[in-house]
């Protein structure tokens, strides 16, 4: 189980969640498409799209 917590600047409620972040990349790669990250990835995310 996971604990998420909501702390400001970053609100994202699975910016803590690695296997989110892999599995996304993983399965782009695994299609042929380069991954380019941006300034703001993983834990530093201000929101990921969930929609918490």
């Amino acid at each position: 189980m996971v604990a998420l917590i909501n702390v400001l600047p970053y609100s994202c409620p699975t910016r803590h969640v690695t296997s989110h972040h892999e599995s996304v990349r993983w399965i782009l790669k695994e299609l042929g498409y380069k991954v380019k990250e941006m300034n703001n990835i993983r834990e530093n995310t201000r929101c990921c799209g969930v929609g918490g």
